[in-house]
Protein backbone atom coordinates (compact mmCIF):
# COMPACT_ATOMS: atom_id res chain seq x y z
CA UNK A 1 0.00 0.00 0.00
CA UNK A 2 1.74 2.86 -0.57
CA UNK A 3 2.41 5.40 1.82
CA UNK A 4 1.08 8.60 0.56
CA UNK A 5 -2.34 7.68 1.53
CA UNK A 6 -1.00 7.79 5.40
CA UNK A 7 -3.11 7.25 8.22
CA UNK A 8 -4.88 10.14 8.28
CA UNK A 9 -6.88 9.02 5.17
CA UNK A 10 -7.19 5.86 6.39
CA UNK A 11 -10.01 7.21 8.78
CA UNK A 12 -13.15 6.69 7.46
CA UNK A 13 -14.59 10.55 8.82
CA UNK A 14 -11.62 12.12 7.23
CA UNK A 15 -12.13 10.19 3.67
CA UNK A 16 -16.13 11.57 4.07
CA UNK A 17 -15.23 14.81 4.01
CA UNK A 18 -12.72 15.45 0.86
CA UNK A 19 -14.64 12.35 -1.40
CA UNK A 20 -18.35 11.90 -1.30
CA UNK A 21 -20.20 8.35 -0.78
CA UNK A 22 -20.89 8.42 -4.52
CA UNK A 23 -18.00 9.41 -5.93
CA UNK A 24 -15.60 7.55 -8.31
CA UNK A 25 -12.74 6.41 -6.48
CA UNK A 26 -9.89 5.47 -8.80
CA UNK A 27 -6.65 4.00 -7.29
CA UNK A 28 -3.26 3.67 -9.33
CA UNK A 29 -0.44 1.47 -7.40
CA UNK A 30 2.68 0.11 -9.84
CA UNK A 31 2.04 -3.29 -7.63
CA UNK A 32 -0.94 -5.34 -6.78
CA UNK A 33 -4.61 -3.77 -7.12
CA UNK A 34 -6.11 -5.71 -4.14
CA UNK A 35 -4.36 -3.65 -1.21
CA UNK A 36 -5.92 0.02 -2.70
CA UNK A 37 -9.23 -2.11 -3.52
CA UNK A 38 -10.96 -0.74 0.01
CA UNK A 39 -9.99 3.09 -1.19
CA UNK A 40 -11.41 2.68 -5.28
CA UNK A 41 -15.54 2.68 -6.13
CA UNK A 42 -14.48 -1.59 -7.08
CA UNK A 43 -11.88 -4.04 -8.24
CA UNK A 44 -12.35 -1.96 -11.96
CA UNK A 45 -11.76 1.17 -10.81
CA UNK A 46 -8.12 -0.08 -9.64
CA UNK A 47 -4.94 0.20 -11.91
CA UNK A 48 -2.22 -1.76 -10.61
CA UNK A 49 0.31 -3.89 -11.63
CA UNK A 50 -0.62 -7.78 -11.00
CA UNK A 51 2.17 -9.81 -12.75
CA UNK A 52 5.85 -10.39 -10.61
CA UNK A 53 9.22 -11.11 -12.06
CA UNK A 54 8.69 -9.07 -15.68
CA UNK A 55 12.51 -7.98 -16.66
CA UNK A 56 13.30 -5.81 -18.89
CA UNK A 57 13.94 -1.55 -18.92
CA UNK A 58 11.18 -0.15 -17.20
CA UNK A 59 9.52 1.32 -19.73
CA UNK A 60 9.23 -1.73 -21.49
CA UNK A 61 8.20 -3.13 -18.45
CA UNK A 62 5.96 -0.68 -18.16
CA UNK A 63 3.77 -0.81 -21.49
CA UNK A 64 3.73 -4.58 -20.95
CA UNK A 65 2.23 -4.37 -18.06
CA UNK A 66 -0.34 -1.39 -19.71
CA UNK A 67 0.94 1.40 -17.31
CA UNK A 68 2.26 3.66 -19.42
CA UNK A 69 0.71 7.20 -18.88
CA UNK A 70 -1.12 7.23 -22.47
CA UNK A 71 -2.26 3.53 -20.95
CA UNK A 72 -3.58 4.94 -17.75
CA UNK A 73 -4.90 7.74 -19.22
CA UNK A 74 -7.20 5.46 -21.68
CA UNK A 75 -7.93 3.40 -18.64
CA UNK A 76 -9.50 6.62 -16.82
CA UNK A 77 -11.13 7.70 -19.32
CA UNK A 78 -13.16 4.22 -19.81
CA UNK A 79 -13.92 4.78 -16.17
CA UNK A 80 -15.38 8.10 -16.35
CA UNK A 81 -17.55 7.61 -19.49
CA UNK A 82 -19.14 4.17 -17.55
CA UNK A 83 -19.63 5.97 -14.05
CA UNK A 84 -21.36 8.72 -15.81
CA UNK A 85 -24.17 6.50 -17.92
Amino acid sequence: ESRGLGDVYKRQEYQNTILPKDALRITIEASSKLSLLKYSTSIETCIGIDKFGTSAPVNDVLRFCNFSKAQIQKKIEEMVRKYEK
